[in-house]
């Protein structure tokens, strides 16, 4: 097994071992049909909300034309001086101002690309709050003067790029990047009207908030929103770390974070073991196999099989989380598991929730609030007592969507052309890398 420290991470040199030959790829075989049809199953709306999706990226790619174009023209052309003479286009390239537009094209053609990776995510909300993100930032580099409610939201770092390019193109208010930029504010008009759509689409598809108990299967669909990781073997087998009592453990790492530090610990401190990689396992699939409906341990494991948070933030709540099982007169539990919510981002049909408290700030800045006024008092519940709460109608359950971070989405792609390049590398008579 792989010894794991609660502190830092630090992996033996000993040889990994499987769990078992059933966790192939993370999941148990009797559920592998249900992962994929959690994960491909058309939902309602989805047809009509991929309409909106496919126009906002039309509407974009057209903005994103238009501004290619124009800096093709800008670096290359400029106004006749008083004499009726020009500069070379190499020279106009190098004025402050056309690199400035130059730089603000490369960000947003940056930004774009992150935008077309998301776009093929089952996570609209996801989509929809990253290229919210685009506008905001376009917004504030096109206008003539700076709008501080459209500040909010905007990294600081970020900030002050587009602040200075800004400055930059629009030093000559007659000039030609000034010009240039008066037309993108135009073309970004349309990418706006399509956006609204959007959010007005996924709006509209939402269901009727009911207070009702949700079934079993309602509520791992909604759970399986949200990765986690599992380190598996050149095999594909999950492996084990050692816990705090040195036993053998399998965690399934909601924190892309820590999956990743896991991943790149293991791999330099035993480079006897080839082939060790990161598996994906649905939320909802990894909570039943964990022991979240209490069910007994899958037959034939030596380990034992936990959702594992970030670990400082766990240890932090470790008592706080337990002590609310107990008022609640729910079994103790083996692991606990964080979940942050804050009425303040609730609305009538939709009931954010979040794994992380970063996760959540960043959800409050991208709905345009400040970050100083986020309340220091947030909801916070530990996983097993919301999944119990919601099987009860004591609220309108069928609103709650959780939300995960935008590395997670990340990290599900890098483990996806892991896993490929681990297949090729077999298949074309390789070695395990």
């Amino acid at each position: 097994a792989l010894a794991f420290g609660v502190e830092a991470l630090s992996f033996d040199r000993h040889a990994t071992l499987p769990v078992s030959r059933r966790l192939r790829g993370g999941v148990l075989p009797e559920v592998e049909e249900t992962v994929e049809r959690s994960d491909g199953a058309p939902r309602q709306g989805e047809v009509d909300i991929n309409a909106a999706v496919e126009e906002f990226s039309a509407a974009l790619e057209g903005f994103m034309t238009k501004f290619g174009e124009l800096q093709a023209q800008v670096s290359t052309t400029a106004k006749a001086n008083f004499f009726g003479q020009t500069e070379k286009p190499e020279k106009i390239a190098e004025r402050p101002d056309r690199v400035a537009f130059k730089q603000a094209f490369e960000h947003f053609t940056a930004l774009q690309e992150f935008i077309n990776k998301e776009r093929s995510s089952s996570e609209r909300l996801q989509f929809v709050a990253s290229s919210m993100q685009l506008l905001r930032q376009a917004a504030l580099l096109l206008a003539e003067e700076e709008d501080k409610i459209a500040t909010a939201g905007v990294p600081q770092k970020t900030l002050d790029l587009l602040q200075s390019l800004r400055a930059q193109c629009r030093k000559k208010p007659k000039g030609t990047v000034a010009m240039a930029m008066d037309e993108l504010k135009e073309a970004l008009l349309p990418p706006i009207d399509a956006h609204k759509r959007l959010v007005a689409g996924i709006g509209i598809k939402r269901p009727e908030p009911v207070k009702a108990a949700l079934a079993k299967e309602q509520i791992i669909e909604k759970l399986n929103a949200i990765p986690t990781f599992c380190l598996l073997n050149g095999e594909g087998y999950a492996v084990t770390v050692r816990g705090e009592d040195g036993s053998p453990t399998c965690s399934w790492f909601v924190d892309p974070n820590e999956a990743s530090a896991v991943l790149t610990a293991a791999i330099r401190d035993n480079p006897n073991i080839k082939g060790l990689h990161l598996g994906v396992t649905p939320l909802g699939i990894a909570y039943g196999m964990c022991g979240g409906w209490g069910d007994d341990p899958p037959a034939g494991l030596n380990a034992t099989l936990k959702l594992q948070g970030n670990r400082a933030v766990v240890k932090s709540m470790d008592s706080f989380l337990a002590k609310q099982l107990m008022e609640q007169g729910l079994p103790e539990a083996k692991w606990h598991l964080p979940v942050f919510c804050c009425d303040e981002l609730q609305s009538a049909s939709a009931m954010p929730m979040f794994l992380s408290r970063n996760d959540l700030v960043e959800a409050w800045e991208l709905s345009g609030r400040p970050k100083e006024e986020l309340p220091e008092a947030l909801t916070v519940l530990d996983l097993h007592l919301l999944v119990h709460q919601m099987q009860t109608d004591k609220f309108t359950w069928n609103t709650v969507d959780l939300l995960c971070s935008r590395r997670a989405v990340e990290l599900v792609a890098e483990a996806k052309q892991q896993a490929k390049a681990l297949a090729a590398g077999k298949q074309g008579g390789g070695t395990d890398q």
